[in-house]
Order: structure tokens, then sequence, then C-alpha cells
């Protein structure tokens, strides 16, 4: 019977290197998930105050499908800019946030890429102030959207 001298890693060294390990990864997973919990209070934990729901008056005059997906024309009529939209659109779902700051007294148009038929949109109203998010759902409007 032959005997092999085999040497591995002392008990102190193998000891050191899962504690490394363990922090390496604890670090790594609190990176991620503080990632995802700050664009999680980005997207609008935030509600709109009194002042900001006053201020903010919009309409939609027109949203129509199209070869490219979805045209939605958005006229401020307000004292506030509005900063953005969270747009529904059905039967596709939330989209993500779309930032256009629309001024008061100006109309600006939207274009979103759809490849379904979008029915009727919902749009409500994003407002940035001092970094922070604030979504207005109390002044959200649905538009229903018409063939090209």
């Amino acid at each position: 019977m032959r005997l092999y001298n085999k040497k591995g890693i002392s008990p102190l060294i193998a000891t050191v290197l899962l504690i490394g390990f363990t922090v390496a990864m604890g670090v790594l997973v609190y990176l991620w998930l503080s990632g995802t919990l700050s664009l999680q209070a980005k997207k609008g934990e935030l509600q709109c105050g009194p002042d900001d729901i006053a201020d903010l008056e919009f309409s939609v005059p027109s949203c129509s499908n199209g070869a490219d997906g979805v045209t939605i024309k958005v006229n401020n009529q307000g004292k506030k800019r509005i900063d953005g939209f969270w747009i529904a659109m059905n039967p596709t779902g939330l989209t993500p946030l779309e930032v256009h700051n629309v001024k008061p007294g100006r109309e600006e148009e939207i274009g979103l890429k759809s490849a379904d038929t979008v029915n009727d949109v919902e749009m409500i109203p994003v407002v940035i102030e001092d970094g922070n998010v604030k979504t207005c759902t109390s002044n959200a409007i649905k538009a229903t959207c018409e063939a090209a």
C-alpha cells in the first residue's frame, strides 16, 4: 500500500477564505438589494401634495395607433411643469417612467413603441422636485386610442 504525502491548506487559511467569501457575498447581495429598493422608492412612493394637485391640469387631445406604436398628445393647462408620466396601456400594461418636460401652456407629443394595438391609455403625471419623484394619481386621465 502506497501512502501519498498530500498537503492541503491549513485550517486557519480555510477559515479565513470561508469568512472572506461570506463577507463578499453579503456585500454583493446588499448592493443588489439597495439598488432595487432605491429604484422602487423613486417609482412614486411619494404622492403629490394638495398644492401639486391644484396646480396640475392637463388633457389628452388625441391618442392614435400607428405602424410604429402609439402617439399621444398631451396639453398642459396647469400652472406647474409635468416632468413625466406613468402610462398604463390597455392591454400592454404599465410602461417605465416616460420623462417629458411638458411646460405650462404647451402641448407635447409622446411616442411609445407597442407591438399590440392599444385600446386606451391612462396617463398618471409625475413631478420631480428636489430630487423627489412625486406621483399624482388623483390627476390621472384615461384616453381612448384610435387607429391611424
